[in-house]
């Protein structure tokens, strides 16, 4: 009865569940990942229980913590692991031929690659090859995750998802706020949110932020001075991410100039950010937790069908998420 309980392979009453869990607490037991037994469809190419996901070149630990979406990601994609009974770990590569231990078939069954602008060497690349491999959040033209299955969402939709919102407000004059201009996903954001604004007769004034070796902070108080001395009649405001967004804002209300929540978009979704508004503002949800969700049913599905060569590529729509409420919070 504990083995049916444990491994899912036949029903048990809700009252001898109950005891079995009481009694897996109190001795502190964990089932297994790898368990013996006839596995489940969904697990017939599982060996190890394990997904590895691969950060590669200069996303590496520190720098993928710092990432407001990665809590996202990793959630999404742990979540649905979890679900099928396997689990996650992590490994780093710094590029070319690095190939990290965690990648040999002893440790895992597939690979789930995080990085932008990376370089993969033959050997590493090689090795990716044999593995059930997704590439997860990259951009379109991301030269090493060619060749591979790919699940990332429509950067092109973002822009054009804002425009319409801010038309939608009844505003004829707005302004968009770029967080480190330099990087392609935010001149994607802005060239199509420009583009789409023109469309819907609607002028825009562009703000750019300092390169990204500025600290965060001190580049939100220069580009809100800058928004302050141009004396732009912009009455909605658009930033190409929800941290960005906050810290902007703040940095408006300081200098005296406030909006309603309401005249003002994100973008991303990072619930960590806007919950520091006394509402929430609209942001769009580029869909980072289904990424990687969809990532893993991806790979695993990869993983139980080893003869499927095809490289599938998956591209998440955004969608709009309007402003909230927040129930017993103030300014």
């Amino acid at each position: 009865t504990v083995s049916r309980y444990i491994n899912g392979s036949g029903k048990v009453a809700q009252a001898t569940a109950q005891k079995i869990e009481q009694a897996m607490r109190e001795t502190g037991y964990r089932p297994s990942i790898r368990r013996p037994g006839r596995k489940t469809e969904n697990r017939q190419g599982v060996r190890t229980g394990v997904i590895t996901f691969l950060s590669i070149g200069r996303f590496n630990a520190h720098r993928m913590h710092k990432e407001p979406v990665f809590p996202m990601l990793l959630a999404g994609l742990q979540s649905y692991l979890i679900e099928q009974g396997m689990m996650v770990s992590y490994a780093h590569s710094q590029g070319g031929d690095d190939i990290p231990e965690a990648l040999e078939s002893k440790y895992c069954d597939g690979v789930v690659v995080y990085g932008f602008e990376s370089h993969l060497g033959p050997r590493l690349k090689a090795k990716l090859k044999k593995i059930p491999t997704v590439w997860c959040f990259n951009r379109e033209d991301e030269k090493a995750a060619r060749g591979f299955a790919q699940v990332s969402y429509d950067n092109h939709v973002v822009g054009e998802l804002a425009a319409d919102y801010l038309h939608r407000r009844g505003h004829k004059q707005v302004a968009i706020f770029s967080q480190m201009p330099q990087y392609v996903i935010f001149q994607q954001r802005e060239k199509t949110f420009v583009d789409r604004c023109k469309t819907l007769g609607i002028d825009v004034t562009c703000f750019h932020a300092p390169r990204e070796n500025d600290a965060f902070s001190h580049y939100a108080q220069i580009i809100a001075r800058e928004f302050i001395d141009s004396d732009t009649q912009s009455t909605g405001l658009f930033f190409t991410s929800d941290n960005f967004m906050l810290a902007v804002y703040n940095e408006l209300r300081v200098l005296g100039q406030t909006f309603d929540v309401d005249d003002i978009i994100g973008c991303n979704n990072e619930q960590q950010f806007l919950a520091h508004f006394h509402r929430k503002p609209a942001t769009i949800d580029i869909q980072v937790s289904q990424m990687g969700s969809t990532a893993a049913s991806l790979v695993l599905e990869m993983i139980n069908n080893p003869q499927s060569t095809t490289a599938r590529r998956i591209k998440l729509k955004p969608q709009l998420i309007q402003a909230v409420e927040l129930a017993g919070v103030s300014s």
